[in-house]
């Protein structure tokens, strides 16, 4: 059997769960456990065999890569999360590369609206490399125009979060509920953790104040990108006791005790004199 995977950490830190108490036992991610990988389904695979494999469900799977049924085709590219990934290195490409690293490269950043071109060529071209320069720029990575390992992470983590955010809509209206964190009723950071974890990110149950702790900050609104976290100051002034996801056009949404899951502009109306900061967790 041909393995073909990605390495794509991802970021994580060390927190002291506290505050809200978990809905499960959920330990503190590991790069080991959160890694995450492609794999290529060869002839006699199977969704069983390919679960079993890696460690991870046959739901989850599916869910990940938008799949309705359990059939599979060989040469079909599947994204595998969670544990059990197996990390077998990162190939960079730059201009001259070819091939279908290249193609699914072209692809992503299509995806992620910075691949114009009217076509997938799998040449790394003058085209390519603009698309990854402006990537790069996009999310304060060094503009160099190659794909490194910390590069392709970003892509990576890029499409999840902008699936993520595509999937928190069908949420909309579900209850407010204290401690909660299953569609039956989410508080704000059962919510985010409901969502990372959907999406086979494992995040923990913890407080919006903990999770602030987490990532890199995004030092201005104008460089929130879909999928950053974005945090409030309402009960006491400084200190944080809101989280909720970025979802573009200066929007968010979370779980709020008036509306339960909702969108609202971040930088007018009642929420924008809360705000406090955005943090890139993954």
């Amino acid at each position: 059997m041909i393995l073909k995977s990605l390495l794509v950490p991802i970021l994580a830190g060390v927190l002291t769960i506290n505050g809200i108490p978990p809905t499960k036992t959920v330990s503190p991610p590991t790069e080991a456990t959160m890694a995450t990988s492609q794999y290529t389904v060869v002839s006699g695979d199977s969704l069983y065999k390919i679960a079993k494999k890696f460690g991870v469900s046959i739901a989850t799977i599916k869910n990940v890569n938008g799949l309705k049924s359990d059939s599979i085709n060989p040469g079909q590219v599947l994204s595998i999360p969670g544990t059990g990934a197996t990390i077998l290195g990162f190939t960079p490409l730059y201009v001259g590369s070819r091939g279908s690293a290249v193609s699914t490269l072209q692809k992503n950043l299509k995806a992620l609206g910075y691949y114009t071109y009217g076509s997938i060529t799998g040449y790394y071209g003058t085209v390519t490399r603009q698309a990854v320069s402006n990537f790069q720029r996009a999310y304060g990575l060094a503009a160099s125009g190659n794909v490194n390992s910390a590069t392709n992470t970003q892509i990576w983590h890029a499409l999840v979060k902008k699936r993520l955010v595509a999937h928190t809509y069908r949420y909309t209206g579900v209850p407010y509920k204290w401690g909660g964190s299953t569609p039956s009723g989410f508080d704000c950071s059962g919510f985010v953790y409901y969502m990372f974890n959907y999406e086979g990110v494992k995040f923990p149950r913890t407080t919006s104040e903990e999770i602030y702790t987490m990532g890199t900050r995004v030092t201005s609104t104008a460089n929130l990108r879909p999928g950053d976290l974005v945090f409030f100051a309402v009960n006491r002034p400084g200190v944080i006791s809101h989280v909720g996801f970025y979802e573009g056009n200066g929007k968010f949404i979370s779980a709020t005790t008036s509306k339960g899951i909702y969108t609202y502009p971040l930088t007018t109306g009642y929420w924008a004199k809360y705000y406090m900061g955005a943090k890139r967790v993954y």
